[in-house]
């Protein structure tokens, strides 16, 4: 499968568990600010009983009371009211919070907070992901790199070992040029094995990062830019500030923290709410059967042993909590975009050393393969200059990747990548 490292990422993105989980972590948010909206409006509960007694009368008992003179109290039986052997009773109440809407209104404010850290948890996530494909795809290329150059000294060795064997016939030298080659050759092969290793661990960890099937072939973009960055140190750093998720994170949990101070304070305001209502019932004859009624619901705790000030004292510390947490990111992202900005300028200026390595090496071998075509120098010399070339590519291609990742690194840290 053809794939470029943009493709690599989006499908990394789009394929990962742990970034399924962040997405899911958001709607649960989203959900629980939906929940604490519907509290602003009014509860309409319903109720209702029907049961069914075999004694529905109520009687006072001739003498129930006692007796004067010898006249009993009351002098006979006496029936206050007939029941119904079936009982009906039903309401609906409606109540409108009023005083609490205040506290509800902090509620939607942690809610969104809630929501906003489930955000930049997802988009902090979402940076390590594009980063590990990439340093998956790049360790990849190197990897070819090096299997490439480790076949070219193999076939060097080979050559030279060839030659020494000519000489060895002629009696021209001894054997410990022999024995030093063979040993080169089995290094060489060692080497073509553990990039070839590497490729296959690599591919393997990046086909199940883009959630392809396993096993699938991979075909990677080696065209690999280096763009020239002339951005001042300070506007990274700018930035960072407004956009790294690791602040944007403290930030927010810093602002939670503060509604969670106003929530304890509030909770020494008494709840006041508008009640309103309709009642049926069967039960007695006496009272009416439909019954509508309003009125206003207060309550108000008056002693709780200290409860709320512990809770106003808990959150204020998680305040102050927040505010270290807070500055100590800061501090934290500031010298990661430092770094991140030094390091990228040291890897261009290595970058470059390696670029102008490569182009004498090209020299040195169209040099070499013009001689062997005018017959003054052998293969071995060619191969040499090849040997040597291949060298040189692999360390500006390792060279160019460092600077990549290096610029990923700095991307990351402003929160723009």
């Amino acid at each position: 499968m053809k794939l470029s490292l943009t493709e690599a990422q989006e499908m990394a993105v789009k394929q990962n568990r742990l970034l399924r989980i962040s997405r899911f972590k958001e709607q649960e948010s989203l959900d629980s600010v939906k929940n604490m909206r519907s509290k602003y409006y009014p509860n309409i509960d319903a109720a209702g009983l029907y049961n069914y007694t075999t004694n529905t009368d109520v009687t006072i008992p001739q003498g129930i009371l006692g007796s004067i003179s010898g006249f009993p109290i009351p002098d006979q039986d006496y029936k206050l009211f007939e029941g119904r052997h079936g009982i009906v009773v039903g309401g609906v109440q409606v109540t409108q919070p009023l005083s609490q809407l205040t506290k509800v209104a902090t509620g939607v404010k942690v809610a969104e907070t809630n929501l906003s850290i489930a955000k930049a948890q997802t988009r902090r996530n979402e940076l390590k992901i594009k980063q590990g494909a990439e340093k998956l795809y790049y360790g990849i290329l190197i990897a070819k790199k090096q299997r490439e150059q480790a076949m070219v000294d193999l076939e060097l060795y080979k050559a030279q070992l060839y030659d020494v064997e000519s000489a060895l016939l002629a009696g021209e030298t001894d054997s410990t040029r022999y024995y030093g080659l063979q040993a080169q050759i089995s290094s060489g092969q060692q080497k073509l094995m553990q990039a070839g290793y590497q490729i296959e661990n690599y591919t393997a960890d990046l086909v199940e990062l883009t959630g392809l099937p396993a096993g699938t072939s991979l075909e990677l973009d080696s065209v690999i830019r280096a763009e020239p960055d002339s951005t001042p140190a300070a506007e990274y750093q700018e930035k960072a500030e407004a956009n790294n998720p690791e602040i944007r994170i403290a930030a927010l949990t810093r602002e939670k923290a503060k509604f969670g101070v106003l929530a304890a304070k509030k909770n020494y305001i008494p709840d006041l709410s508008l009640t309103a209502g309709y009642t049926y019932q069967n039960v007695l004859r006496l009272l009416p059967d439909n019954n509508y009624h309003v009125g206003v619901l207060m309550t108000w705790k008056i002693l709780d042993w200290g409860s709320r000030r512990s809770l106003l004292d808990q959150r204020r510390s998680q305040e102050n909590q927040a505010e270290e947490l807070l500055a100590h990111t800061r501090e934290q992202v500031n010298n990661a975009t430092s770094k991140a900005y030094r390091n990228k300028l040291q890897a261009r200026q290595l970058l470059d050393a390696a670029g102008k390595a490569v182009e004498y090496r090209r020299q040195e071998l169209r040099f070499a393969q013009n001689r062997r075509a005018a017959g003054e120098v052998l293969k071995r010399d060619v191969l040499t200059a090849q040997s040597n070339l291949a060298k040189a590519e692999t360390d500006y291609f390792s060279a160019l990747l460092n600077y990549r990742l290096a610029g990923s690194e700095l991307q990351i840290a402003v929160g723009d990548y």
